[in-house]
């Protein structure tokens, strides 16, 4: 039998009895079966409730689809799925979120055995029977990368100095005065600065402004020589512990230069051979971090003027930003032993 509708036609049956085991009951290209919902057509196939409609079956590639966007959820609070199987997840959109919408930690499988588990307080715990070794492989600012190899100094200060990103980091570009930062890393790690470039010190400043780096005051920075290389140790939410490596970077064929601590050669290097010392000329030291030792060899023919860091530092129990000096063939090692004292030896001759 065909019913052929003329404008708007309610049909009320309350018994459907498929009379063969193929046709079925056809309305309008679908066809319900004993075994399911048949359509034949590429055309979609609409789920309505409550006079709207709510999904959506598309014929063409097969996908169930709300139709509206973020509106209809799968599942209730009491009325949960068991498992999903699902080759990928994705989360589309500026707000998509994975996780729990209560106090329950969420775990992570791997051939059904659990590996990591992130609990209710935010913790992520290593499963300690089938856990493996968490790798980072990009910043935020409290995961970093393995390895920088081409960082690039910048600013004068630590509001526009670098903000570095991996665990160990090797500056190949610095201007006079510039530097990094260290970032907002957790208890316990350890981060190295490689001032690999033969040009400039460079200025390592704490995580933020309230941070410190050894006996350094907040915010303020240590400084490298070329070529050294510090390890950073966070060791609370303020305070860094600086080692510097032994490895000692050199400069050779120097010329003293200026007359006074404010023109006088400025020294990027552990160990420092001057080899043009005019009358009257100098050098003077970098802002290195305590302990650090400076060797100054003088090869040049006058006497050579060695000057602290700063005109408010000074060598031994001399005058704040007087210069201590260096004869013609002799050496001398300055030791930076306070935040304003170092102590220089008595020059060697050669």
């Amino acid at each position: 039998m065909t019913a052929t509708p003329s404008g708007q036609t309610e049909i009320l049956v309350d018994t459907i009895t498929e009379k063969t085991s193929s046709n079925g009951v056809a309305i309008e290209g679908v066809r319900l079966k004993d075994n399911g919902i048949e359509n034949n057509s590429t055309n979609d196939l609409p789920i309505t409730l409550n006079a709207g409609i709510r999904w959506r079956l598309l014929g063409s590639s097969y996908h169930l689809r709300p139709e509206v966007d973020n509106t209809y959820d799968i599942g209730a609070t009491s009325y949960l799925l068991r498992k999903v199987y699902s080759r990928n997840f994705l989360c589309n959109g500026a707000a998509g979120v994975l996780g729990t919408d209560s106090a329950h930690g969420f775990g992570f499988q791997i051939n059904s055995n659990e590996v990591w588990n992130l609990d209710a307080s935010g913790n992520l715990n290593q499963n300690a029977t089938n856990g493996g070794n968490l790798v980072l492989t990009k910043a935020s600012s409290a995961v970093a990368q393995p390895y920088a190899a081409t960082v690039s100094a910048a600013g004068t200060t630590i509001s526009d100095a670098t903000d570095l990103t991996a665990v160990h980091n090797a500056i190949t570009s610095c201007s006079p005065g510039q530097g990094v930062q260290l970032w907002d890393a957790p208890l316990g790690a350890v981060i190295s600065v490689f001032n690999n470039q033969g040009s400039n010190v460079l200025r390592v400043y704490p995580h933020s402004g309230s941070g410190t780096i050894d006996a350094a005051s907040a915010g303020a920075a240590i400084q490298l020589g070329i070529y050294q290389k510090a390890f950073f140790i966070r060791l609370s939410s303020t305070a860094w512990s600086m080692h510097i490596s032994p490895a000692a970077s050199v400069a050779t064929g120097l010329t003293a230069a200026g007359s006074t601590i404010s023109d006088a050669l400025q020294l990027v290097a552990i160990s420092n051979d001057v080899t043009t010392t005019a009358g009257s000329t100098g050098v003077k030291l970098f802002d290195a971090p305590l302990g650090t030792m400076i060797y100054i060899r003088n090869g040049g023919a006058n006497a050579l003027a060695v000057y602290p860091d700063s005109g408010s530092n000074q060598f031994n129990a001399g005058s704040a930003g007087a210069s201590v000096s260096i004869a013609a063939g002799a050496h001398a090692i300055a030791i930076r032993v306070s935040s304003t004292i170092w102590l220089a030896s008595e020059p060697v001759a050669a």
